[in-house]
């Protein structure tokens, strides 16, 4: 074959004729366009992937979202009992408990504000626990926790209370 009537196959280099559809080394098509040959479902992901992003930040966190404090009497955190586990860095407390929902929203991302009482009532220790993977739906209970390393001895530790300091809503179940 001259240099004239032939041509380096688009995919694997090897020498063809100048006229040729398809390389007989290699299955490869011979067309400008099908180098190109991924390039299009690899955009159609992205131009996907971005729309449906967009949509999941439109609709999922902008659209009808609720600030928890207009909803915080519907909020109710109930049954909170304390639990002091000795551990060997020192005594470990949790204030567990149920929120019920009787908002029309469904709530996500609790961030709580735990206090810790001796027998007299007195405050002795506070916690602060953010829940991310907490939801709850309307009219409906979840369970809670908030724990972490305790600063007194544990038999202080008698009763708790805790407050939903914020939660976030994305949308209004209906």
């Amino acid at each position: 074959m001259s240099t004239t009537e032939s041509k380096p196959c688009l995919a694997c280099g090897e020498s063809i004729r100048q006229v040729a559809k398809k390389c007989p080394h290699c299955p490869q098509i011979q067309s400008k366009l099908s180098s190109l040959q991924f390039v299009v479902p690899v955009l159609a992901v992205v131009v996907v992937v971005a729309f449906g992003l967009m949509a999941w930040l439109f609709y999922g966190l902008l659209a009808g979202a609720y600030d928890s404090t207009e909803y915080q009497q519907h909020l109710v955190v109930l049954d909170e009992i304390v639990h002091v586990e000795d551990r060997p860095g020192g005594p470990y407390v949790s204030c567990m408990g149920r929120i019920t929902n009787g908002s029309p929203a469904r709530w996500r991302d609790f961030y709580f504000e735990t206090t810790f009482l001796n027998a007299d009532g007195k405050i002795i220790d506070t916690l602060s626990e953010r829940a991310p993977a907490l939801y709850v739906r309307p009219g409906q209970d979840a369970q809670f926790r908030v724990r972490g390393v305790a600063d007194k001895s544990g038999a202080l530790y008698k009763s708790c209370r805790t407050r939903i300091k914020s939660a976030y809503s994305s949308r209004v179940e209906r």
